[in-house]
């Protein structure tokens, strides 16, 4: 997979997910064994984290940079 390609994934899921609230999706973008910071952080837990911060600010809406 290409660069661009990973790119393109990587802004799919962050607008799917933390833009959309599409928590359905966490499955096909992170895999069970997925490390976040270096700490195991499996889908369940990636939509624990998910779910907190949009209910925390609702009308948030994430943009990347650059």
């Amino acid at each position: 997979m290409s660069t661009e390609e990973n790119k393109m994934i990587a802004r799919r899921q962050f607008e799917d997910i933390w833009n959309r609230g599409k928590l359905d999706l966490i499955d096909t973008y992170f895999a069970p064994d997925f490390l976040n910071f270096g700490n195991p952080c499996p889908p369940e837990r990636v939509r624990q984290i998910v779910l907190a911060w949009r209910t925390a600010f609702p009308r948030e809406i994430w943009r990347r940079r650059g």
